[in-house]
């Protein structure tokens, strides 16, 4: 059977896992000159590992959609690892607004990158208050 969603946005399940949800940063790209049928999702998988300096086992296509090709992928953290760590210089690589250069092979034609999701983080646990101090004012 499929895993569940995972409960939280910038969350995604680990490929390969059994329904484990990490960190993930999402990428949702369009390619004006592909077809659905002769997309090439191995070629953009290294690619995209080539650009964020990552291993290509983090890379996931989530989905590809037909027409002028739409394709979500995820950047996964590294085995072991359940928050993925350098999304902010990810960011930048694939954001034109912030000057983001990403190359990709020419077969890919005219592309776009139209949202990014950032990772999850969890909430930061609650300081304890420590009722028990004895200071006083002077």
């Amino acid at each position: 059977p499929p895993c569940p969603a995972c409960p939280n946005q910038g969350q995604g399940v680990r490929e390969g896992s059994a329904c484990e949800c990490v960190s993930v940063l999402t990428v949702e790209m369009f390619f004006a000159e592909q077809d659905a049928g002769s997309f090439n999702q191995a070629l953009l998988r290294s690619n995209m590992a080539v650009n964020l300096n990552t291993f290509l086992y983090q890379i996931k296509v989530v989905s590809l959609v037909p027409g002028s090709v739409v394709v979500t992928l995820e950047v996964q953290p590294p085995r072991g690892e359940a928050e993925l760590e350098g999304a902010g210089a990810m960011v930048a690589k694939l954001d034109p607004n912030q000057g983001g250069d990403l190359a990709l092979d020419d077969a890919f034609g005219t592309f776009a990158v139209r949202t990014i999701v950032l990772p999850y983080t969890p909430p930061a646990p609650a300081a304890e208050d420590d009722d028990d101090d004895e200071s006083s004012v002077v």
